[in-house]
């Protein structure tokens, strides 16, 4: 049940995967398997974070760090606060982002990506390209790393060029990685840069491309 729900949360089906995930949490939970109810209470978690039901992330990952921390599990704690970290940064709430993923003292090349994101809404030019040079030089195993090069590579576009959407190289860019994200990653990706995507054909006046991506992606 826990492996068929998370398949289900890469795929982008966030309301089947609850449905088994709840139903994978309750039958670690009659078997006392307090590390399976752990990664079913992270999966539901991520699961309402990608539908940005705040509400009910925070309930399911509340729930999540207690096991996590009677497991003495810091990288399970860690992923919670980053990810509600990250879906303060989708719901626009950037300072509250900035004011985590700033305090941390060891970021990896995502993390290091969220801060730029940060650092460009709230008018960081200099700190957000000083992040995206410290990311660029590490690697990462969250994903290919041309992949996560190209992620990084739409900040840094957007960051110095102020005119980004009058920029045909930037639309190239982003629906280049959009589409690689879609292809080869969780679908949380996709939706991460889903706004971008939008406001590109919005900018662009290509609104029917609009409506029909906004059907792949119910709810949004």
């Amino acid at each position: 049940h826990l492996m068929v729900g998370i398949q289900a949360y890469e795929g982008g089906n966030f309301s089947q995967a609850i449905d088994v995930l709840q139903t994978a949490y309750e039958m670690a939970a009659r078997e006392g398997a307090a590390r399976l109810m752990l990664e079913c209470k992270l999966f539901i978690g991520n699961s309402y974070c990608n539908q940005q039901d705040l509400p009910n992330m925070e309930r399911h990952y509340q729930a999540a760090r207690r096991l996590a921390e009677d497991l003495m599990d810091q990288r399970s704690q860690y992923a919670i606060d980053y990810n509600m970290a990250s879906v303060w940064i989708e719901v626009g709430r950037y300072a509250d982002a900035y004011a985590w993923f700033s305090r941390q003292e060891a970021l990896g090349l995502m993390a290091l990506h969220k801060l730029a994101i940060c650092c460009e809404k709230l008018g960081k030019r200099s700190e957000g390209l000083s992040a995206l040079d410290r990311a660029e030089a590490l690697e990462t195993d969250e994903m290919e790393q041309s992949l996560a090069r190209q992620i990084c590579a739409l900040v840094r576009y957007r960051l110095e060029h102020a005119d980004y959407l009058e920029q045909e190289a930037y639309g190239e860019l982003l629906l280049a990685c959009f589409a690689r994200c879609r292809a080869e990653l969780a679908a949380g990706y996709a939706v991460f840069h889903l706004p971008w995507v939008l406001e590109w054909y919005k900018a662009t006046r290509q609104y029917k491309r609009a409506c029909e991506l906004l059907e792949n992606f119910p709810g949004k």
